[in-house]
């Protein structure tokens, strides 16, 4: 599987998403890595991997074609959560919506949301 970041493949602006990723390094380095092996192992399988992660605890779909990994499952210092979608044309391909480290108990999935009905 192939993974893009919004807006890859509807203009040519940068994505934010990945500068936010990489924003981890410095005071959350060890999400950052979680996200880096979870994204290799993805990139490296097939759908057959999301079944692994989805009992791990890690991916869930959350309906109307939204899916998100949570990286931990749980865990002290935060959860990352990144939304995602498959590509419309090109179903072997993630395309990360947004993503957030979440302290609080409240996700904030509308940023995610208005993007897919973008993309779609």
């Amino acid at each position: 599987m192939k993974i893009i970041f919004y807006p890859e493949g509807l203009n040519d602006k940068e994505s934010r998403i990945k500068e936010q990723i990489e924003s981890l390094k410095k005071d959350h380095f060890k999400r950052y890595t979680q996200i880096q092996n979870i994204f290799s192992l993805i990139e490296k399988n097939d759908f057959k991997v999301l079944k692994d992660l989805e009992k791990r605890g890690i991916y869930k779909p959350l309906g109307e074609g939204m899916h998100e990994f949570d990286i931990p499952p749980h865990g002290k210092g935060g959860v990352v959560r990144i939304y995602f979608t498959f590509h419309k044309e090109r179903k072997d391909t993630i395309v990360i919506l947004d993503m957030e480290l979440k302290k609080k108990n409240k996700a904030d999935i509308e940023t995610a949301k208005e993007r897919k009905k973008e993309y779609d």
